[in-house]
């Protein structure tokens, strides 16, 4: 049945060469420009009519105004044991309808985007299994540039059925009304690392309902939302070189479902609290939260007091459960959690003798 598939989804790509195509268009060689014609089955550049689709063991490469073309497929076809890759490069342009890297039948899609600007009207979607089948991922490397979600129900889903990673660094900016890891129960192990860069979100999910080993890391750049950020896996904050900041006035600005884990990772100048100012934080009974001294006290880290998270309020419960709070790799140090009306703090005290 899937060969079956994809040999229909070939034949309808290849039409007339030389003339346009409406529908799909694939490009032929192992590697090569977008914006050869010859390199595309309709023996034009693919436009808004057209959905390109990048087969497993082709690598295509955007470095110019390509215009703007249908929704873009990255990685389908067989073998499944390869990718199809491709290289969104600077002086790069490009608007797609959506994105899909890794669609269906255990296809494995990567993009890599070091500059340019890549418009999306619809969803980016990292590791889809949305249209059949199981076993799709997908890869999203974006180290330059700006990806812009441009419909006001855009959305980036870093796993969608599928497995998807994404890696946001550099000088990279992401913007998107909406931004999920792991969307569906299916998109286990699904991550996003943080190494740099912005990105800014109307709402933003980690991990959904029935999902498991799905996460957020930061360790330097920014991320600023507008909405409300929902973990239901495990935010992961490291350090003192990054960002986190809620930006919606009121309401509810960051919530910790029963299976969200908050981990925080003190270096030698301690953390960078995350900032709700202006919105409640809401702490499920069984959240978690794990606060790592391990590299600040190797660094001769002593007795203080530190944000982690500042907030306007408690939407709930005002405190973790005891024995769901996990602090360690302070030494000798005491270390011990303070609940006030407007913050989270950890407080590390000296020996007493």
């Amino acid at each position: 049945m899937k060969y079956k598939l994809q040999w229909t989804v070939m034949v309808l790509a290849v039409g007339w060469a030389g003339s346009a195509v409406a529908g799909n268009v694939v490009f032929l060689p192992a590697t090569g420009n977008w914006n050869i014609p010859a390199n595309w089955s309709g023996g034009i550049v693919p436009d808004a009519s057209q959905s390109p689709i990048v087969y497993n063991g082709s690598i295509v490469t955007v470095n110019s105004n390509v215009g703007t073309c249908g929704s873009a497929f990255i990685g389908q076809g067989t073998p499944a044991t390869r990718k199809g890759t491709g290289q969104f490069r600077p002086g790069a342009v490009l608007t797609v309808a959506n994105l899909f890297l890794g669609r269906d039948w255990g296809n494995y899609g990567q993009f890599n985007q070091s500059g340019g600007t890549l418009t999306v009207n619809g969803s980016v979607s990292v590791g889809d299994s949305a249209g059949g089948s199981t076993g799709a991922s997908g890869e999203l490397n974006l180290t330059g540039g700006s990806l812009q979600m441009a419909g006001g129900g855009s959305s980036v889903q870093v796993g969608n059925q599928g497995v998807g990673r994404m890696l946001v660094a550099g000088s990279a900016l992401l913007s998107t009304p909406s931004l999920l890891v792991g969307n569906t129960a299916d998109s286990s192990g699904s991550q996003l690392y943080q190494w740099g860069g912005t990105i800014y979100a109307g709402s933003f999910t980690v991990g959904s309902a029935g999902a498991s080993n799905c996460g957020f890391t930061i360790s330097s750049g920014a991320t600023v939302w507008g909405g409300t950020l929902l973990v239901n896996g495990t935010l992961t904050a490291q350090g003192s070189q990054f960002w986190l900041q809620g930006t919606n006035s009121a309401g509810l600005g960051f919530q910790l479902a029963d299976t969200g884990t908050l981990r925080l990772e003190l270096d030698a100048r301690g953390l960078t609290p995350i900032q709700i100012t202006g919105s409640q934080i809401s702490i499920a009974p069984g959240s978690k939260l794990v606060v790592d001294g391990t590299r600040y006290l190797r660094w001769g880290g002593g007795p203080g007091t530190f944000k982690l998270v500042r907030h306007g309020g408690y939407a709930g419960q005002a405190q973790f459960a005891a024995t769901k709070v996990t602090l360690s790799g302070f030494g000798e140090l005491t270390a011990a959690l303070a609940y006030t009306s407007n913050s989270l703090d950890l407080v590390l005290s000296a020996p007493t003798n």
